[in-house]
């Protein structure tokens, strides 16, 4: 007796079992197996047809979603499912990709903002220490070319190249070119040292002493202050922060270009050279070139 005659019996049995349940209406129980096992797939497939993944979720559910539609990408009868699913899963990645990209927008204008705020504070910091300690007393303006007076009490006072030359040269006598009166410093009325009225003069009566200590802190603070102004106009495009810094009127006339700036450097230029000019002639000038120059001067 061969093996299928064994088995002949008992499918005839099955047979009729499911036949009589039939017609008595009795439902017959879903085994599992591979039968079983193809219906759970559809169904899957099916669910996941009806409940379509909402773009509006968060990117925790968008990605537990992804990886249980990768699990049902897996049936080769189904092309046209995989596709469907395939382009739910870039669109949840582009959809991922904006809200990043939106994200880091937002940090890089806050970010932004809060460096325009600090070279803000740092250019009226800048401004502040030169009108506090380098203001000159009698053009109440930041020194251009700060010289000392070489006063004989040794008074230590630093004013613009032009506006000590300007005080000095109003002592001088415009028509015998000679300084007849005392000069003394503007501020401590401390003598300065008298101008012989003939050449030729030695170097330690020149009235005036470079002050270079001041002239390369005011230089230095100077460019700052116009580096620090122009980049805040240049960020001006960006998104400004709630915390606003209360700037001086007239602090944005000190940025490169500005009216400020730009007279600052001039009374530099025009004092460094007059300075030069004075001390290099200093031994050989007569009354009449004082004279001369006190005109220049506008004096």
């Amino acid at each position: 007796m061969t093996r299928s005659d064994k088995k002949q019996p008992v499918l005839h049995r099955r047979r009729s079992l499911r036949l009589s349940n039939l017609q008595h209406g009795i439902k017959e129980p879903v085994k599992l197996g591979s039968f079983s096992v193809h219906r759970k797939r559809h169904k899957a497939l099916g669910d996941a047809n009806a409940v379509a993944p909402n773009s509006s979720c968060s990117p925790t559910i968008a990605m537990h979603t992804r990886r249980m539609t990768r699990a049902t990408l897996s049936d080769p009868d189904n092309p046209d499912q995989t596709l469907t699913w395939r382009e739910h899963d870039l669109a949840l990645k582009a959809q991922e990709l904006e809200q990043r990209l939106a994200a880091v927008s937002k940090k890089e204008e806050e970010t932004s903002a809060l460096l325009q705020q600090a070279k803000e504070r740092e250019a009226q910091d800048i401004f502040q220490q030169l009108e506090e300690h380098f203001t000159c007393s009698l053009c109440y303006d930041i020194m251009a070319s700060p010289f000392s007076l070489n006063a004989a009490g040794q008074c230590g006072h630093t004013f613009c190249a032009m506006c000590i030359l300007k005080w000095s040269f109003s002592r001088l006598h415009r028509l015998c070119g000679c300084w007849h009166e005392s000069v003394d410093c503007p501020i401590c009325r401390s003598l300065v040292v008298m101008t012989p009225e003939k050449p030729p003069r030695l170097d330690f009566t020149f009235p005036f002493v470079p002050n270079r200590t001041a002239s390369a802190i005011c230089d230095s603070w100077v460019e700052k202050l116009a580096c620090a102004l122009s980049e805040t106009k240049k960020g001006r495009g960006h998104k400004r922060s709630r915390t606003r810094v209360d700037t001086p009127s007239d602090l944005p006339h000190w940025r490169e270009g500005g009216a400020a700036r730009k007279e600052w450097l001039r009374k530099r230029s025009e004092g460094k050279a007059l300075m030069s000019s004075l001390y290099s002639n200093w031994s050989r000038l007569t009354p009449e070139n004082f004279a001369a120059m006190k005109d220049d001067l506008g004096v």
